[in-house]
């Protein structure tokens, strides 16, 4: 369970809490979406449970642990892509993979086969539509093994 608890968040040199003492919790296996105008704090919320931000007060937590100190809980996927432009598809598919080192080149290799992304294997991100790298992107979050996966839209 993903559960935030009283968790506040300011940017610096702003005068006001973008995020004010927000509670809730999601449920294993359950999806939810987060909505609002652009600016209201939904990618702030992503980026303080996946840790590339620090609230301000309260607590954030997996299974019941707080998620400081926490390693490979979340698997993000920003508005913008970040696909390496050295990379290829499938090099920038099988990072996540590479990054954890528990998977063998020839294990990575089935991983995207089984996700039907092979087809795409050798292309460059220049030579795919917006709406395909996304996609693929999707897939890349969903081949990594862990618990919460967020997709920043």
């Amino acid at each position: 369970m993903l559960c935030f608890d009283n968790v506040s968040y300011q940017y610096p040199g702003q005068d006001f809490d973008l995020i004010d003492e927000l509670s809730f919790s999601v449920e294993p296996g359950s999806f939810h979406s987060i909505i609002g105008i652009s600016g209201c704090g939904k990618s702030t919320i992503f980026r303080m449970f996946n840790g590339l931000l620090q609230p301000k007060k309260g607590n954030i937590f997996v299974n019941g642990n707080p998620i400081t100190g926490q390693n490979h809980y979340c698997g993000y996927m920003p508005q913008k892509d970040m696909l390496f432009p050295w990379r290829t598809i499938g090099e920038n598919l099988a990072l996540p993979l590479e990054i954890q080192r528990k998977y063998t080149k020839a294990e990575q290799r089935d991983l995207i086969d089984a996700a039907f992304l092979s087809q795409t294997d050798a292309c460059w991100q220049e030579n795919i539509d917006w709406m395909l790298k996304q996609g693929l992107i999707s897939e890349a979050v969903a081949l990594d093994d862990v618990r919460v996966n967020l997709h920043d839209q």
